[in-house]
């Protein structure tokens, strides 16, 4: 289980200071999928980078399994953290001169790890991306390279994956066979998995999302809201005396 609690993170300091997650909580469970919906500017990426170890907390804690994340933490835990997750961005980083089964075990070299070869092989059937395995990123459509870097995500078994809008650069139908994919994946090897996204794709077919509203997260607890176009980021009033508009769904 993934939770974070009091979570803060300011940017500048003084009249300057940005405060982008302001005493933020959050609870995925083992086997949970959660939804984040938040557009540029709402504190998205911010969040994805301290949920990752990618960045550290001025406040608060996260804690994942026998994990523990604080604004103090050493490079150990960070690593330990780090090697805990799995990251799917929203382009997938693939390397052009390797093919799709190299780009996979590319961690596991990285990290001088063993991986296993049966799982990664069940991977690519489950996929639909068995037979791929030696094209290389340029040879590959856009719904079969982020399958591929999925699959990299899951080749090692982390406890959680991070997906920063998986689906943002996909047509409405590879959109919604990746998004299947992420449900059942979830569901079946019983990990955390949290989708920032502003794609209403999936909004629409989310029964509950929670959205970052002043550096917090808000629950829907429905799509209509999207459906009726009533999701909005209203006008956010920095410390510094700045308002800004993030803009709505």
């Amino acid at each position: 289980m993934l939770t974070v609690h009091d979570l803060c993170r300011t940017y500048g300091r003084g009249v300057h200071a940005v405060n982008v997650l302001n005493n933020l909580e959050l609870e995925v469970k083992t086997g949970e999928l959660s939804i984040v919906a938040g557009r540029s500017g709402s504190g998205k990426t911010t969040l994805l980078h301290c949920l990752a170890g990618l960045d550290l907390p001025h406040q608060g804690q996260l804690h994942l399994g026998d994990l523990t994340l604080h604004a103090k933490s050493n490079e150990a835990a960070l690593l330990k953290w780090r090697r805990a997750i799995s990251f799917l961005h929203q382009t997938p980083i693939l390397i052009p001169t390797l093919n799709a089964w190299e780009n996979v075990l590319l961690p596991f070299r990285y990290n001088h790890q063993k991986p296993e070869l049966s799982w990664i092989k069940e991977l690519f059937s489950r996929l639909g991306i068995n037979g791929l395995e030696k094209r290389r990123p340029q040879q590959l459509s856009g719904g079969q390279a982020v399958r591929v870097a999925l699959a990299r995500a899951l080749a090692k078994r982390s406890q959680l994956v991070l997906a920063d809008e998986p689906t943002g650069r996909l047509d409405a139908q590879t959109a919604l066979d990746v998004w299947g994919l992420l449900q059942q994946i979830c569901q079946d090897q019983n990990i955390s998995i949290v989708v920032v996204t502003h794609d209403p794709i999936i909004l629409e077919r989310a029964q509950y999302f929670q959205k970052l509203e002043f550096g917090k997260l808000v629950p829907v607890m429905s799509s209509t809201s999207v459906q009726n176009n009533s999701l909005q980021f209203p006008e956010i009033t920095v410390s510094s005396g700045v308002t800004s508009k993030v803009g709505k769904m």
